[in-house]
């Protein structure tokens, strides 16, 4: 995988852009991704008018798998309104199991641009979740991360903040099995010391 193109596949399933006129079907085979692009962007839409339009779907609620593609074209704006919007609807989207958060190319935004923020709410509201998938470093905390379900997470960064290696080293997280760090440049923000990825090589089931 490379973040020159968006996702063709993910958890095995076809990716396909959420549109509102044709709704939400064939979950069993497809994947929906939900993002802007410039035009939406230029004609002031916002991913959390998007994250509302799909949850007032009828079968919003059958939904195992979601991906966030672009959620805005300034690098000012961070995550925080794709996790807030997303903790709303938690009781809808309560069968989700697997949640990639910047499936975004560096045509839309290079990695080290993509603002993201702490992303702890959704780990209490999904307690479904398997796979956790996440891409940009810049302003990413994962807080006092337990989850037990949590069997797969992919941190995508061209920086990994310490304050993030520290956060999994402490993190409770029993199902674990696949753990995926983009540690990325010191130019982009990687500081880290080998000395503080020890708790994370002795978490169990990795």
């Amino acid at each position: 995988m490379t973040i020159s193109d968006n996702l063709e596949t993910f958890n095995g399933k076809s990716v396909v852009d959420f549109s509102a006129a044709e709704g939400i079907t064939e979950l069993d085979e497809v994947v929906y991704r939900l993002r802007l692009d410039y035009e939406d962007f230029d004609k002031g839409r916002s991913i959390t008018g998007l994250i509302e339009s799909f949850c007032q779907h009828p079968n919003a609620s059958q939904v195992k798998e979601l991906i966030i593609g672009a959620y805005d074209f300034d690098s000012s704006v961070n995550s925080s309104i794709v996790v807030d919007s997303l903790v709303v609807n938690k009781d809808i989207l309560s069968n989700l199991t697997a949640l990639f958060i910047g499936d975004i190319t560096y045509e839309e935004q290079e990695i080290s641009w993509i603002q993201q923020s702490n992303v702890e709410p959704l780990f209490t509201a999904f307690p479904k979740l398997e796979l956790f998938q996440i891409r940009g470093g810049e302003g990413l905390r994962l807080g006092k991360l337990s989850h037990n379900q949590l069997n797969k997470l992919i941190i995508e960064t061209g920086g990994l903040p310490t304050a993030v290696i520290r956060e999994i080293g402490n993190a409770q997280l029993p199902q674990l099995e696949h753990l995926e760090l983009w540690l990325g440049s010191e130019n982009y923000g990687f500081d880290a010391s080998i000395e503080e990825f020890a708790p994370i090589y002795a978490i169990r089931h990795i």
